[in-house]
């Protein structure tokens, strides 16, 4: 068996909207901070990539998509076994305007 050890990724598609017409960037720049806790669910019907794994926030028992985990992480990462964090937040400047996520994958402690 493997050993899981802790990785960083990119948040994908963070300059789309999302379908129901809510704005990525304006929810990442209003609610997202360091340490937040993300929820990540597959999506095995998405038209683009049948490995898709889309990431939310929940800020007051709403849940909002901030984007997708990278196509090349995706296709073999299994979810349940990762808590998944936001590391930083990146860009919002006059040089960089689009506003990025980085975030931190740390395997689950198993129980023995």
């Amino acid at each position: 068996m493997t050993e899981k050890k802790s990785f960083y990724s990119k948040v994908s598609g963070v300059s789309y909207s999302n379908d129901d017409g809510t704005d990525r960037q304006k929810i990442i720049k209003k609610y997202c901070k360091p340490g937040m806790p993300l929820i990540l669910q597959y999506e095995p019907e998405n038209k683009f990539d049948k490995n898709a794994i889309a990431i939310f926030i929940e800020v007051k028992g709403k849940r909002f998509q901030i984007g997708y985990v990278s196509s090349a992480a995706a296709r073999d990462l299994r979810i349940e076994k990762y808590n998944v964090t936001i590391k930083d937040i990146t860009g919002g400047t006059r040089d960089q305007k689009t506003i990025g996520v980085n975030i931190l994958f740390e395997p689950k402690k198993e129980i023995q």
